[in-house]
């Protein structure tokens, strides 16, 4: 059958041939090659770029543990739960008498039990001049149990004077 086709229809078959096999090679053997030598090149880079960011860790090791060792005590439980609540009563009644609050309601709420840390609230509704209750908020995020507030509401009191009333929701973590 090619005996019987010119010279010219000849070349052409050939050439047709010859770009099919093309074809055929870069869709079986050069992209599914360069695919994967390009999702290698992917996983290499991300492993270098995760081993940097580890030995970064690692340079900075001490440092952690500096910062680790620096805190760990105001974060370190004091006992069982009641205690834990009763000792962060403690710290809210000295700080509020240092300050000249008036605490009129106290409520614990139930902890918060997460698999990192456990979280202690406390309910408080006080009255204070606005100086005292300013004091009283500086004194209770500046405190060596790392207490915190979550929540505050400041209100005027009904009656004409200087005296605000507040609503604060108070917390500290605890790593168990």
């Amino acid at each position: 059958m090619i005996s019987n086709m010119s010279k010219r229809e000849k070349v052409f078959i050939y050439l047709l041939l010859m770009g099919l096999g093309v074809l055929l090679m870069d869709a079986l053997l050069i992209r599914p090659l360069s695919s994967f030598y390009g999702k290698l090149d992917k996983n290499i880079s991300d492993a270098e770029k995760k081993a940097a960011r580890n030995n970064d860790f690692l340079s900075r090791k001490a440092l952690i543990y500096g910062e680790y060792d620096k805190y760990k005590n105001a974060f370190k439980a004091v006992g069982t739960e009641e205690e834990e609540i009763a000792s962060i009563l403690r710290d809210i009644e000295v700080l509020a008498n240092s300050a000249q609050l008036m605490i009129s309601d106290v409520k614990p709420v139930p902890v918060v039990h997460t698999k990192y840390y456990n979280k202690y609230t406390i309910e408080l509704d006080c009255e204070a001049k606005i100086d005292n209750l300013v004091k009283f908020i500086y004194d209770l995020q500046h405190s060596e149990n790392m207490l915190g507030i979550e929540r505050l509401r400041i209100t005027a009191k009904q009656q004409k004077g200087p005296d605000l009333e507040g609503y604060m929701l108070i917390s500290r973590i605890v790593i168990p």
